[in-house]
């Protein structure tokens, strides 16, 4: 189902609560109630208040909305991502020099028609990705890290993120990400630089948690 009948089905949806709406606060959204009376009965009984009805009317309309809430439900999931990968990786990975280098990933974590070979990440469809590659930054010293991405060995351009180090303590995210059209065997990469040598991306592994990887990179199809 493509995205314009989700959205039709969205915009219906929202008229039958607009109706569902005018219904209760209208006449035919009647409300009935009947007190007992009778020799020997108790004052509780007497004063007891039955149920609520609702109108014939408002419950057609709660049904519909029922059926094009379960619609539009059924088309969100048609709609879902065909390819997605999610990758990381549990090394440090630090500058040597303020050259560029590739960020390296040892694990896939999920992955369907897109692959991952240390970083290098293969598209195996035609159509517009969404990426993003979120880093943990720090190091021996200070320093600026910078992280952007590459299509087929070329830098994307204004994809380029930094973050300061201010010393060896100070840890931080850092976040590139964007749209991409891409075409079966386009290869991605994730690469970063660093002003000084001994700052760039950083694993920590705290007691009884999970460890904090140097890069998680998600990537999926939308379209």
């Amino acid at each position: 189902m493509s995205l314009a009948q989700c959205g039709n089905k969205a915009r219906a949806l929202h008229l039958y609560e607009m109706e569902f709406l005018s219904v209760r606060g209208g006449e035919t959204a009647k409300a009935y109630f009947c007190s007992a009376s009778g020799g020997g009965q108790s004052n509780a009984v007497q004063n007891s208040v039955c149920v609520v009805l609702q109108s014939e009317a408002e419950m057609r309309v709660i049904a519909s909305a029922v059926f094009m809430s379960a619609m539009l439900l059924a088309c969100v999931g048609s709609a879902s991502a065909t390819s997605y990968l999610q990758a990381s990786s549990t090394e440090e990975q630090l500058a040597s020099d303020t050259k560029p280098k590739v960020v390296t990933m040892n694990s896939t974590d999920a992955s369907k028609n897109i692959k991952q070979d240390k970083g290098v990440i293969t598209v195996n469809e035609s159509g517009a990705f969404f990426l993003i590659a979120a880093a943990q930054v720090g190091g021996k010293g200070k320093g600026l890290v910078r992280m952007w991405m590459r299509v087929n060995g070329k830098d994307v351009d204004n994809s380029n993120t930094e973050q300061f180090i201010a010393d060896a303590s100070s840890t931080t995210v850092l976040v590139c990400q964007g749209v991409a059209e891409l075409k079966r065997g386009d290869k991605i990469e994730v690469v970063y630089s660093g002003s000084e040598s001994g700052v760039g991306l950083v694993v920590k592994k705290p007691a009884g948690e999970p460890v904090v990887p140097s890069i998680i990179f998600s990537g999926w199809r939308i379209d």
